[in-house]
């Protein structure tokens, strides 16, 4: 048991720290170039819902110099329950110099995915920029995206999504657990293996859309517009995904604020893997979810055994340590150092964190935006 604990985790850090070292070595895209580019571009806000978020996010898309970028953005409302539209319309009133256009879904049986492959038949320009309707950015974040693009031209473009801080726990959970995603985003993208994506933040060519055909063949999963849509372009010879590691081209993404919600997420997000056929994906999953599990049961059985106690605890600080290293590394911030002391007992609350969210998956059906998913 000792020997196979070891194993484990001797994987899980080889897992992680093969993407992490790719990451250190690659150089930042710290600054945009200025550039003109040769390509028109539309950036796609598919919103739901969104009535409390929608404006923040257009406001900080606004600020980028979207014409001398040849860059106009559609809002493509996806049946929201809520004033969503009306916020949208009355923006654009006030903004008639803002090249926005709203469009409203009438007949939309495929959500996210129907409401981006709408958006992408009216898209102007060469490439698509897909944004969530709850995200923000800076000034620069549209130079940035668009001089990779320019310089580089890939198919798919992967950018980095940043979750903003907060005070409570599950804020603070959440916070670290992204940045060990994005890490391995990152770092996997960079060594020509991507095996997730954030449609928070996330470029592609219309050409190459249309030659993978879309969302077809997965219209009928409600979930995993982003994964889905990598995946194809990977099983397509010739196409390029690349990373974009770069400050100013991140997004900026708030907390889920209750563990109801957040529950429904990770379900979410345990569908998509059901239908994966990315082999390290499922394998770095399934690494992650024994290995919590092999915690968990060293700690369960040093309650009746005291012997097995020692190595317990020390299992559970190599687990700490490697952890650290990753958190230690993307720093988007610069104040990454202050949450490693989180960290020692966000790893126990992971222990249950984990597996509730596997068992769950197993019977319960998960709701996102008054939708249930499937």
């Amino acid at each position: 048991m000792v020997y196979i604990s070891l194993f484990f985790l001797f994987i899980y850090a080889l897992l992680f720290f093969i993407p992490l070292i790719k990451l250190r070595i690659t150089k930042k895209n710290e600054a945009p170039v200025c550039v003109k580019p040769d390509f028109g571009t539309t950036i796609l806000v598919p919103a739901r819902n969104e009535a409390s978020t929608i404006l923040h996010c257009l406001k900080s898309i606004k600020i980028n110099d979207l014409l001398h970028l040849k860059t106009n953005v559609i809002v493509i409302n996806d049946h929201s329950e809520d004033s969503t539209a009306e916020v949208v319309k009355k923006y654009m009133e006030e903004n008639p110099e803002f090249p926005l256009t709203l469009i409203s879904l009438s007949n939309n049986f495929h959500k996210k995915k129907g409401a981006i492959t709408e958006g992408t038949a009216l898209a102007e320009g060469e490439y698509i920029i897909l944004r969530d309707a709850d995200t923000t950015s800076g000034e620069n974040w549209l130079e940035s995206i668009i001089s990779h693009l320019q310089k580089n031209k890939p198919d798919l473009l992967i950018a980095p999504v940043e979750m903003i801080n907060g005070k409570k726990t599950i804020e603070k959970f959440q916070y670290i657990e992204n940045i060990f995603l994005q890490q391995f985003t990152a770092g996997m993208a960079l060594l020509g293996s991507p095996v997730l994506c954030n449609g928070a933040n996330l470029a592609f060519k219309k050409v190459s859309f249309n030659a993978v055909n879309g969302y077809e063949g997965n219209l009928n999963r409600s979930s995993g517009d982003d994964i889905f849509l990598m995946e194809k372009f990977r099983r397509k010879k010739n196409f390029t995904i690349q990373y974009h590691k770069s400050i100013p081209g991140k997004v900026n993404i708030k907390p889920i604020p209750n563990f109801k919600a957040l529950l429904h997420q990770k379900l979410r997000w345990a569908g998509k893997f059901s239908f994966r056929t990315n082999v390290l994906a499922s394998t770095s999953v399934i690494i992650t979810i024994v290995l919590n599990l092999i915690l968990l049961g060293w700690l369960f059985i040093s309650f009746f055994n005291t012997k097995k106690f020692l190595f317990a605890i020390i299992f559970f600080l190599l687990k700490l340590f490697i952890d650290t290293v990753i958190i230690s590394e993307l720093r988007f911030s610069g104040k990454f150092f202050r949450e490693i002391s989180n960290l020692v007992w966000l790893e126990f609350l992971n222990l249950f964190y984990i597996p509730m969210v596997v068992l769950s998956s197993l019977f319960l059906k998960p709701y996102w935006k008054g939708r249930k998913v499937t």
